[in-house]
């Protein structure tokens, strides 16, 4: 078997966002319009490599995530939780991604955020 070099076998940890606004007459699902490649201009959740360098916890991540990506602030109380992991090594063309993904409730001051 031929051996790949260290690169890549690296494995990344990424935290996705299930962000659910909190308007109580019309919740809606956040998404994320990509701004880099891969997928440049397509939507998805949103998310992130977690920078545990830095000493990040999921839910620091994930509340930094929903202010720089999706423009909103967790819910005081609804601290985000992970509900799935995906960990399909051939999903992202990048390298084997594993991510979080992770539930919470939303304010968006600009309800076209």
């Amino acid at each position: 078997m031929p051996t790949q070099p260290e690169d890549d076998r690296r494995t990344w940890l990424s935290v996705d966002l299930v962000a659910i606004t909190d308007d109580p007459d019309d919740p809606a699902l956040v998404l994320y319009r990509r701004e880099r490649a891969p997928h440049a201009g397509e939507l998805s959740l949103p998310g992130a490599v977690m920078d545990t360098a830095k000493g990040q916890t999921v839910a620091q991540t994930a509340t930094w995530i929903a202010a720089e990506r999706a423009h909103a602030q967790v819910v005081s109380g609804t601290e985000p939780f992970p509900i799935s992991v995906v960990s399909d090594p051939g999903r992202d063309e990048r390298g084997h991604t594993v991510s979080l993904v992770c539930l919470t409730r939303v304010h968006t001051p600009d309800p076209r955020a």
